[in-house]
């Protein structure tokens, strides 16, 4: 605590009165500690069976209302249809990279290219220090970079016959797939929490009259 104290002193000679004032000027600053007790609101998603899940965010990140954050896939899924499509993918990303012009790529693909490569060497670092719990971020900044070059060279290639093929065997796949998959958007913005501790649903905003 600081305190500061100034004393004026006024004269007025013609009629020789004396007078006083003062400015004062102060500040407190108190640090303390105490428990606290954290009301959460929560919403929860579940499943009572599926075959496979994917994760598009990383458990404790901060998300947007309505972002994408994980996949589920119903417990009668092909897995088959999912390689074919990752196999069907990958042939129209080599096909393009191979037949693209010299004179289509600027400073925006160089750009993602450089970012996926750098990505890349991250997510080979923190596999190699067993450092796992970092790799759900990685690995969904890598989707959307791959993402974002795939949406560049369909823009900028102009299918032939054989790119075409592929296109149209990429959308079949998509919509086979699609009658097994659940998608999970996030409800509002918040953090979120792939783990279960039992009070889901019981310490919230809306349950105070019942604590």
């Amino acid at each position: 605590m600081a305190i500061v104290v100034c004393i004026l002193w006024i004269s007025d000679r013609r009629i020789g009165e004396r007078s006083y004032g003062t400015v004062e000027y102060g500040s407190i600053t108190i640090w303390n500690h105490g428990d606290g007790l954290i009301i959460r609101d929560e919403e929860t998603f579940s499943a009572n069976s599926y075959g496979k899940i994917e994760y598009f965010s990383a458990d404790g990140e901060m998300v947007e209302k309505d972002e994408l954050l994980a996949v589920l896939y119903k417990s009668n899924y092909k897995e088959d249809l999912i390689d074919d499509l990752y196999e069907v993918k990958q042939k129209i990303a080599n096909y393009q990279k191979k037949n693209i012009v010299q004179d289509v790529l600027d400073n925006d693909y160089n750009s993602l290219e450089s970012s996926i490569n750098k990505v890349v060497q991250n997510i080979q670092f923190l596999v190699y220090d067993s450092s796992l719990n970092k790799l759900e971020y990685q690995e969904k900044q890598l989707r959307t970079l791959l993402a974002r070059r795939q949406e560049f060279l369909n823009k900028k290639i102009t299918p032939d016959q054989y790119l075409q093929k592929l296109y149209e065997e990429e959308t079949k796949l998509n919509q086979q797939i699609a009658e097994w998959k659940i998608d999970i958007v996030a409800p509002d913005s918040g953090i979120i929490s792939f783990q279960l501790d039992g009070l889901e649903g019981i310490l919230n905003i809306r349950s105070e009259e019942r604590v």
